[in-house]
């Protein structure tokens, strides 16, 4: 004869939720929720848990961030429950930055301005810019480069943002330079050719009175500073030199006849400068 056997199944596995506390800032993973299985094989220990029904870990406080959650318990035989109802874990918003940046107005400049904004977050902000925390919002006198800005609310929850202060183009000046003609005259030349910088060019040669015509004509020999300036009021210069010819000189030396009548003279001429 055979002996009846009882098999018992056990009971359906479900998640209860006995406590929960908020994440401590937008980006945290600090929330907790406290899980109670309910039926199910093995011990509230041995039992793993999550919030997504896939990935599972073993301790029934379960550290998340901002957000409404679902609660997942698998126990010991790879049964899975999961909460009735769902949980929702709360947390400051978020802080949001906002930047405004000025690139430098010359090259070589340290002018540059980065204005920052937040809002979010809790209370008020500070402002972490290089190895300071200020409450200021502006920085300014900033060579060209990119800025990492940490702002910080009341709850030390922070939030970073990056600004980039533009490089500005340099000048390029290229002068082509015609010398004097002749000695003691005031025909040398300067022409001027400008790139880089911003937009409209003016020249001139005392970096005071400035014109558009990149041309200087009528100059005596010597040396000149060339100046150049942009829309933005940058200036690059360049020096040039405007020579002249020596003077021109001419010597003669008179060879007499041979003899009366040879007609055998001569005069030899020596000429020394000009070009």
């Amino acid at each position: 004869s055979t002996t009846p056997m009882n098999l018992n199944n056990p009971a359906a596995l479900s998640v209860g939720i006995t406590a929960s506390s908020a994440a401590s800032c937008a980006d945290s993973e600090d929330g907790q929720i406290v899980v109670q299985p309910i039926g199910g094989t093995g011990t509230t220990a041995s039992m793993t848990y999550g919030v997504d029904g896939e990935n599972f870990e073993s301790g029934n406080i379960l550290s998340v961030g901002g957000g409404t959650y679902t609660v997942y318990v698998m126990d010991v035989n790879g049964c899975i429950g999961q909460s009735n109802n769902e949980v929702t874990i709360g947390a400051p918003d978020a802080i949001m930055i906002e930047t405004m940046s000025q690139g430098i107005l010359c090259a070589g400049d340290e002018n540059g301005v980065i204005e920052v904004s937040a809002m979010g977050g809790s209370g008020s902000f500070d402002y972490v810019f290089g190895n300071d925390t200020t409450e200021m919002m502006l920085f300014e006198n900033l060579a060209p480069g990119s800025y990492t800005i940490t702002v910080l609310d009341s709850d030390g929850c922070s939030s970073t943002a990056e600004a980039t202060v533009e490089d500005a183009a340099a000048i390029n000046v290229n002068i082509s330079v015609m010398n004097v003609s002749c000695n003691g005259e005031g025909d040398g030349e300067v022409n001027i050719t400008a790139n880089g910088g911003t937009d409209v060019f003016e020249y001139s040669l005392d970096n005071v009175v400035y014109g558009s015509s990149p041309e200087f004509t009528n100059l005596d020999p010597g040396v000149y500073n060339i100046y150049v300036m942009d829309s933005n009021g940058c200036i690059a210069n360049d020096q040039v030199t405007i020579t002249e010819p020596d003077a021109l000189g001419v010597t003669g030396t008179a060879n007499n006849e041979t003899a009366e009548g040879a007609a055998d003279g001569s005069i030899d001429i020596d000429v020394t400068g000009g070009n």
